[in-house]
């Protein structure tokens, strides 16, 4: 008997990405921190099953917001593991989101190594500081081997703004290291693709719910490595009303 074809490969844009976590909070009862812990969960895993003796130190670079608040709660679920994991959080500490303060605080409380860059704009002021915290990190944790960036999330759109162009060009400058982008690579737009020359260049893009519009453009193997399907802990009729939405819109 013949087989039928395969579906399509479902991709959502910004817009359906961020209906996704309305649906699941407003109609399902998750609350945004839950859906956190398990995007943040399952990225951890993903690392972990890959992770070797040798490939040493673990450093997650977070932002400010949700992305950032991912990176910091999956960097607590793999110092649970064992793992030598450390943080850079480049944002103002008072300026942070609600979920991304609750999991910088915990943090606080573990020997999880954990540094603040200011992230000012001018790279005379950034780059020292950066460099001192990158000093810091190899004496606490040692050579890096990886390097998981969790600055930006869905919802930013176009060139990176200063500091950022800079930290994504140091991030990618690093030799013999494995890079890991939490949802998307900073620099790469959800729906459009690449927007800045100094996009960060992932091995493993761990991207949640299902792969995004973009990740069909012809620059996506360079920039988004190998793409992996997150799970946030949400049932199907969740997806399933966001899509139904989306065509009767």
């Amino acid at each position: 008997m013949n087989s039928l074809p395969n579906p399509p490969l479902l991709h959502l844009d910004r817009a359906q990405t961020r209906r996704v976590d309305q649906v699941a909070i407003r109609e399902f009862g998750f609350s945004s921190l839950m859906l956190m812990e398990n995007a943040a969960n399952g990225a951890a895993r993903c690392l972990a099953a890959r992770y070797q003796p040798t490939d040493e130190g673990i450093l997650i670079v977070c932002g400010g917001g949700n992305n950032g608040g991912d990176g910091l709660a999956m960097a607590r679920h793999l110092y649970n593991a064992g793992l030598p994991v450390a943080v850079v959080l480049v944002a103002d500490r008072g300026r942070l989101t609600q979920e991304c303060q609750m999991n910088w605080q915990i943090l606080l409380h573990t020997s999880v190594p954990t540094l603040t860059v200011l992230p000012h704009p001018e790279p005379t002021s950034f780059l020292p500081a950066w460099e001192r915290a990158m000093e810091q990190v190899q004496a606490q944790r040692g050579t890096i081997g990886w390097v998981v960036d969790a600055v930006l999330g869905t919802g930013v759109r176009g060139e990176l703004r200063p500091p950022l162009g800079y930290l994504m060009q140091r991030l990618n400058q690093m030799r013999n290291v494995k890079r890991f982008a939490m949802d998307l690579p900073s620099g790469w737009d959800c729906d459009e693709g690449p927007m800045d020359p100094n996009v960060f260049r992932a091995d493993i893009t761990y991207t949640l719910v299902a792969p995004k519009i973009s990740f069909q453009h012809k620059h996506a193997p360079a920039c988004l490595g190998e793409v992996v399907v997150g799970d946030i802990g949400t049932p199907p009729e969740v997806l399933d009303r966001v899509l139904e939405g989306t065509n009767h819109g």
